[in-house]
């Protein structure tokens, strides 16, 4: 099956599927299969140092596959093709938005490793335990288990993010785990934080 048309079916089922289940399935594989299609579209660096260009486009990317699982049922299939509506509103709207975030923000804080790990020894609701594992777990927003180091998709942010918060293993033991070393754990959990912290913080009313 072509990916223009496999994309289509993807969507159709999210849009049309009554099972939460079988929607969040679709979701998971249409936004993996729209970032492996290789056909996303992408600005011009401009001014931007590599190191901003990247952060820009990951913040763009990030909230274009967040808004593909939260709205997909605005995708119209008689308009045209899923990759087609991705690349509007990545162009459009969310490389725009980032672009003017960064600008305006030059010096916005970096969230540290620390943040969320405080979060989870504060007293506040459903931080840490069951509660926080089954909502990291059940991915609500389809991107915690999608998001991963490059080629461990075992080593995703909800796996981390457990590993780490809910069963308190060290940095080195996650390193140990995954095979993966502890710097770049350490910065594509940071990638995540900044990404992240805003919807979860929603979602638990923090």
């Amino acid at each position: 099956m072509a990916l223009d048309e496999q994309l289509k079916q993807l969507a159709t089922i999210a849009q049309q599927h009554p099972e939460e289940s079988k929607r969040k399935e679709a979701l998971t594989l249409l936004v993996q299969d729209i970032w492996k299609s290789g056909r996303l579209y992408r600005p011009s660096r401009g001014e931007y140092s590599p190191e901003q260009y990247r952060e820009i486009y990951q913040e763009a990317l990030q909230n274009l596959f967040l808004f593909v699982c939260q709205e997909i049922d605005r995708y119209n299939p008689e308009l045209g093709e899923v990759i087609t509506w991705c690349n509007v509103l990545l162009e459009r709207r969310f490389c725009r938005n980032a672009s003017r975030q960064f600008r305006g923000n030059p010096g916005i804080r970096s969230v540290t490793l620390s943040d969320l790990e405080d979060l989870a020894l504060s007293e506040a609701p459903l931080y840490p335990g069951e509660d926080f594992r089954s909502y990291i777990e059940s991915d609500p927003h389809n991107l915690f288990e999608i998001t991963h180091i490059k080629n461990h998709p075992e080593a995703n942010f909800a796996a981390i993010t457990i590993l780490r918060l809910v069963e308190d293993e060290s940095w080195q033991e996650i390193s140990d785990r995954f095979g993966i070393t502890v710097s770049t754990l350490s910065v594509f959990y940071q990638r995540c934080l900044r990404r992240f912290e805003s919807i979860i913080r929603q979602d638990l009313s923090i």
